[in-house]
């Protein structure tokens, strides 16, 4: 093997000593457990934002459905004092209606009333009106009787005057005369007396026939002034009857409306229920969400615990691997002094190798062998080949079939007479399995040497 080659194995010659290795498996042990800590506090913290966040999210929805609750209780609140306004509207309106047929009714009495004291007052009015004929008639009687008691008073005086006359002339008869005169004055006195009574019975009978005209008056204006008022409580009674039926519509549209504002009234109970119902939920999501936030806190005060934990062995296990650096760099020391003499009994071998291969066959030569050059490296994005021919002046990039597939043509063309030259600079940033891996299958499957002689192959370095 030649010393071109970049040695990129870690903790190189470590296979030489006991006690190194120990190194690789105690590293990884530490760094799967730091891994395994850093991703579990990852996982709770990443677990503990989700349910931070569903617990945000439980909380909005609670207070959006509290407010919807609120606002729907508002409505509702709003709703039933409508209902209430509109039950007390109803209720003035059954009291208006009331009484509206209190006053109807008391209006029909007064009516009834009116009619029976027009009745009464019409039946007084005819019975004055007998009365006045009755007086009339007693007011001819009398006057026929004054009549009467005046001719019987002029013919008293005139049989007066005829019995002085006659008393004149006949004086021998004066004792009687006398005395027929004194009856006669004192018939004339009666007839007198009477015809003063008569006319006093007269004035009477004209003052009650007066009196008679003045109520037979009044009665015609109280019954004037009672068909004004049956005619007034008769427009009254259309009125209350037209309020009446405008008081039954309104009572009609208040119903509807009562009947509409309780189904409203229940679909407000019943979407408040449904919010209800939805804010139960999300308490009881947002209590279990709150439960395994507690849970998670739980976990991680123990997970933080355990990474206290984890964080004092980390420093023991820091200073044990502080002590263990420091032995290791005394073995490595020793194995830096086993390495250069391990190289010193490969380059021996090599040596011997060489100088046995020059006395058993003729070494490896490109002379008069057709000449390839394969450049292999590793770049940032893949690996890189490139394929020189001997007719070529510069490489060219190739693909690993497209290499494999050239290579074929030109050992089926060329066969032993095939020479290739593996080239990996320094710089190419290949592992050593990767270039020593690669050089074999080259080497193996298409050089003449190797094809030839079935040992090993070896690859030469160029700056």
């Amino acid at each position: 093997m030649s010393r071109g080659f970049v040695d990129l194995r870690v903790a190189h010659g470590d296979a030489l000593s006991e006690h190194n290795a120990v190194w690789p498996s105690f590293t990884d042990i530490m760094t799967v457990v730091v891994m395994i800590f850093l991703l579990t506090s990852m996982v709770v913290i990443m677990r503990n934002w989700e349910l931070v966040e569903n617990l945000r999210a439980s909380i909005e929805a609670e207070q959006q459905a509290a407010e919807t609750a609120r606002n729907t209780a508002q409505a509702r609140a709003t709703v039933e004092q409508q209902l209430v306004s509109a039950q007390g509207e109803i209720a003035n309106l059954k009291a208006a209606l009331e009484r509206a047929a209190i006053e109807a009714r008391r209006d029909t009495q007064l009516l009834a009333e009116r009619d029976s004291s027009l009745s009464s007052a019409r039946s007084a009015v005819t019975r004055l009106s007998a009365n006045l004929r009755s007086s009339y008639d007693e007011s001819d009687s009398l006057r026929a009787a004054r009549a009467q008691l005046q001719s019987d008073f002029a013919q008293a005086q005139t049989a007066l005057e005829s019995a002085r006359a006659s008393a004149a002339d006949l004086s021998g008869n004066l004792a009687s005369s006398r005395e027929r005169v004194s009856v006669l004055e004192q018939e004339v006195r009666q007839t007198a007396a009477q015809r003063e009574a008569l006319q006093t019975a007269f004035e009477l009978q004209r003052v009650y026939a007066s009196r008679l005209q003045d109520e037979l008056q009044s009665a015609r204006q109280q019954v004037g002034t009672l068909e004004t008022e049956l005619e007034q409580v008769q427009q009254r009674g259309v009125q209350l009857q037209a309020e009446y039926a405008t008081r039954q519509a309104e009572l009609q549209a208040a119903q509807t409306r009562i009947a509409e504002l309780t189904q409203s009234l229940d679909a407000s109970g019943a979407r408040a229920s449904t919010l209800e119902r939805a804010i139960e939920q999300a308490r009881t999501e947002t209590s279990n969400l709150r439960a395994e936030y507690d849970r998670q806190q739980m976990l991680l005060s123990a997970a933080q615990g355990r990474a206290a934990e984890l964080d004092t062995t980390l420093s023991a296990r820091t200073r044990e691997l502080s002590d263990l650096r420091q032995e290791r760099a005394k073995v490595e020391q020793q194995s830096q002094q086993s390495e250069q003499r391990l190289a010193e009994v490969r380059d021996d071998l090599d040596t011997l190798r060489v100088k046995y291969d020059r006395l058993i066959q003729p070494a490896r030569s490109a002379d008069g062998k057709h000449v390839v050059e394969v450049h292999f490296d590793k770049r940032p994005d893949g690996y890189r080949i490139s394929l020189k021919d001997s007719a070529d002046q510069t490489f060219s990039t190739v693909s690993r079939s497209r290499l494999m597939r050239r290579l074929d043509e030109l050992k089926a063309r060329y066969s032993n007479d095939l020479y290739v030259r593996v080239i990996i600079p320094d710089s190419s940033g290949l592992s050593y399995n990767e270039a020593w891996d690669f050089t074999n299958e080259i080497l193996n499957s298409y050089d003449y040497y190797y094809q030839a002689s079935g040992r090993e192959s070896g690859a030469e370095a160029v700056e």
